[in-house]
């Protein structure tokens, strides 16, 4: 069993979630609301939306619209 993350140890925001999205298998996107909740500390929402645009500014996240007949357009995210 490892030990629980503390504070000070845990990596940056963008460098997580960078992670994350360059350990799924090619092709696959997924949404603001899944990273989330993959997180292994729990973070604000509105922190990881700008850390999300920061990546893709950065060219290290790539963003796709989505739009399905009968519900808003949303954006899934994967590794560029």
């Amino acid at each position: 069993m490892s030990a629980p993350l503390l504070p000070g140890r845990v990596p940056p925001l963008a460098r997580r979630l960078r992670e994350i999205l360059r350990s799924l298998p090619p092709g696959r996107e997924v949404t603001e609301a899944e990273l989330t909740g993959w997180l292994s500390v729990t973070e604000d929402p509105a922190h990881v939306a700008s850390a999300l645009q920061a990546l893709r500014t950065a060219g290290q996240a790539a963003a796709t619209t989505v739009r399905e007949r009968g519900k808003r357009p949303y954006l899934t995210w994967s590794a560029s």
